[in-house]
């Protein structure tokens, strides 16, 4: 019903008497109203803006069917009353006592919102972990801990050119962190959310396929290889770095491998992993914080696992690191 038919039939209902009396049901229709509705047709009915999962029994079609308004601009928001609602139902026959309203005052009518949700949020913090690690799309997944798009449906709702950007707080780091999430219509800021979310990264790692005692030598049955996200650094092995090589602490099945896991080899078993002079990757890692040095040279020649110098090229200042793939170096802070 459009605002003029409702003048109307208001100014019918006040100046035409209601014949007769309605019949009192047993029980009258309770009709629980929502605060907010995202709707796509240009008229409201009443089963649009009824919460329906609070009724024992579904709506009458009789009652759902009736049309409450006609919106001339679908995409633009409708506020319709309790007030309203109440006087379309004694419009159509239903007094107070056949139906009984009850729930928000107003009902928030807009257009349904489906290019922007949480999802949206995530793949933008992922992106942007994953570029103070240095690392590609993909590589990092965030998850939110607690809904935000939600509470943002009125301002998208009148939003022309609606887009989103999030702000990690803090250097990249795994784990729980807190970012800004900030919705904007073209460049006007329409809100701002804290919000928390899990970074995990994505490393290759090898998994134990079964329970091992130490003094264990290693093939190719007892591991296997897999791509986990995790919220906290691993080491990254290939199966030929570990093939052969003896446990010195148990392993249990399902646990990821890691150096800590390997007795030192042999200098003739392994491979140079590192050359003196070569530019080399450094990563540090420390609780909930990583950290990716690209521009590092190494000192000295190292195997995997084995403790060398890097000389960082841009400050001139020589770390110790940890050899923990080719061309790869390891940095521990505590």
């Amino acid at each position: 019903m459009s605002r003029t038919q409702l003048s109307i039939a208001l100014s019918l209902l006040v100046c035409t008497a209601l014949a007769g009396a309605d019949e009192t049901p047993a029980a009258p229709a309770r009709v629980h109203l929502l605060a907010h509705v995202e709707l796509d047709s240009q008229v409201v009915r009443l089963g649009d803006v009824v919460d329906t999962s609070r009724a024992a029994d579904a709506l009458p079609d009789e009652l759902s069917d009736i049309d409450l308004f006609t919106r001339t601009d679908d995409s633009a928001p409708t506020r319709i009353s309790r007030e309203l609602i109440e006087l379309r139902l004694r419009l159509a026959g239903f007094s107070s006592r056949r139906v009984t309203l009850s729930g928000s005052n107003e009902v928030l009518v807009t257009k349904p919102v489906t290019n922007i949700d949480d999802t949206t949020l995530e793949s933008l913090a992922a992106d942007n972990i994953a570029t103070q690690f240095g690392l590609v799309a993909g590589d990092i997944r965030a998850t939110l801990l607690s809904p935000v798009v939600e509470r943002w449906r009125v301002q998208l709702a009148d939003a022309r050119d609606p887009r989103v950007e999030v702000v990690p707080h803090g250097g990249g780091q795994l784990g729980r962190v807190t970012a800004q999430c900030r919705l904007f219509d073209g460049t006007r800021l329409l809100a701002s959310q804290s919000a928390t979310f899990l970074i995990e990264r994505r490393y290759s790692v090898l998994v134990a396929t079964a329970s091992c005692d130490r003094q264990t030598i290693i093939d190719d049955a007892l591991v296997r290889s897999e791509l986990r996200y995790l919220t906290v650094a691993a080491d990254e092995l290939k199966l030929d770095q570990v093939r052969g090589r003896t446990l010195k602490t148990a392993v249990r099945a399902g646990e990821l491998l890691s150096l800590r896991h390997l007795d030192a080899p042999s200098a003739a078993a392994t491979p140079e992993l590192v050359r003196p002079r070569e530019l080399v990757r450094v990563t540090a890692t420390g609780p909930g914080l990583q950290v990716v040095l690209r521009d590092a040279e190494a000192v000295e020649a190292g195997r995997l696992g084995d403790q060398i110098r890097i000389r960082n090229r841009e400050s001139g200042r020589i770390i110790a690191g940890r050899v923990s793939g080719p061309g790869e170096v390891t940095i521990s802070i505590r």
